[in-house]
């Protein structure tokens, strides 16, 4: 957080928080007009420029602890984060030299909301701006091996992105260590595990350390569900038939009772049709990166055409997407709205 004008200069800052609060007043007497919603929950960056005479980083600064207090309240409620990506558009236009903005925006986008797109893109933006820091192209390769880890070529890009990070000059030894590692083995699951560890250890805010806990447990219970995995896959090749149940695997005596595995997240384990093991964790998290990716394939769509798509089959049909992702949960489908553009 950088008060930097504050410190200096504090009348100057009440005087900014003072105009900021006044256009947002402004903005909020407006919000029966017919505009963009995202635009009346936040003062676009072309508007603050304009009525803060050059001030941008002065207002980016108090911006940002907005934004920092909004992630929080959504963390600890519905966790839908949708205005987190306006806010660090906002926050680094007015500032382009924010690092603190680009790199703890991006890994919230990525972490929280699971819009590995909207992430992406900022982070890249902030490299252009901030070319000899190394956290931003290190949040990128986190991406990769987080978001898509299970996209083709993953591992190699998110190696390529720690080189680069590694080139700034800038990086800890780790991260060239991280990258070699990575190049070698593609032991993403191992990587992963070190890089939330290595950020529970080293947080200092509490916020940060409750990120890491939670991907540590989600981690723990894809471990579990691959154990159980095996544990059914054995059943089927000693028996010829496919598990129904937990039960079942203790009659063969694969298991000795019944799994205790408790989802420290709320989830549930269950067998699905064909005999593997998924857990509910784990699919909400999926369903949460498809929606979003879908729903920035959507508003790219209607930049470009002006409108928002009449169906998913029509992003495909234009080549917004190859394909319409399967939905995570078994005998489950997407729901879209034309009118909205909403996916569901």
């Amino acid at each position: 957080m950088r008060l930097r004008w504050v410190i200096v200069a504090p009348v100057t800052g009440l005087v900014m928080l003072f105009l900021v609060v006044q256009i947002q007043f402004r903005l909020d007497e407006q919000r029966t007009r017919v505009f963009d919603q995202e635009l009346l929950y936040l003062p676009n960056e072309h508007l603050l420029t304009h009525f803060t005479a050059g001030m941008g980083p002065v207002i980016a600064d108090m911006l940002w602890l907005r934004a920092l207090s909004y992630t929080v309240e959504e963390f600890q409620g519905d966790g839908r984060f949708t205005w987190l990506s306006q806010m660090g558009d906002v926050m680094t236009r007015l500032d382009p030299y924010f690092l603190g903005a680009y790199r703890y925006t991006g890994m919230f986008l990525a972490a929280l909301k699971a819009d590995d797109d909207a992430s992406i893109e900022l982070l890249k933006r902030g490299i252009e701006h901030n070319p000899k820091a190394w956290e931003l192209p290190h949040e990128i390769a986190m991406v990769y091996m987080t978001n898509r880890r299970d996209m083709p070529e993953s591992a190699e890009l998110a190696a390529l992105w720690l080189q680069a990070s590694d080139a700034t000059g800038t990086a800890p030894a780790r991260v060239r260590a991280t990258a070699q590692g990575l190049m070698q083995q593609h032991r993403m699951a191992d990587l992963e595990r070190a890089m939330w560890e290595g950020i529970l250890l080293s947080a200092t805010d509490e916020f940060e350390r409750a990120i890491a806990e939670r991907k540590l447990q989600e981690l723990v219970i894809r471990e579990n569900v691959e154990l159980l995995n095996q544990a059914s896959q054995h059943h089927a090749e000693i028996t010829g038939a496919t598990p129904t149940g937990f039960d079942d695997l203790v009659a063969a005596g694969i298991l000795r009772e019944a799994p205790g595995m408790t989802d420290p997240l709320g989830g549930e384990y269950f067998f699905d049709a064909d005999g593997a093991v998924q857990n509910t964790t784990l699919l909400n998290l999926a369903v949460d990166q498809i929606i979003s990716r879908m729903q920035g394939r959507i508003r790219h769509f209607e930049r470009e055409e002006g409108r928002p798509p009449q169906s998913l089959d029509e992003l495909v049909l234009h080549g917004y997407l190859r394909r319409i992702p399967e939905h995570p949960f078994p005998e489950r489908s997407w729901q879209y709205n034309p009118a909205t553009g909403a996916v569901r």
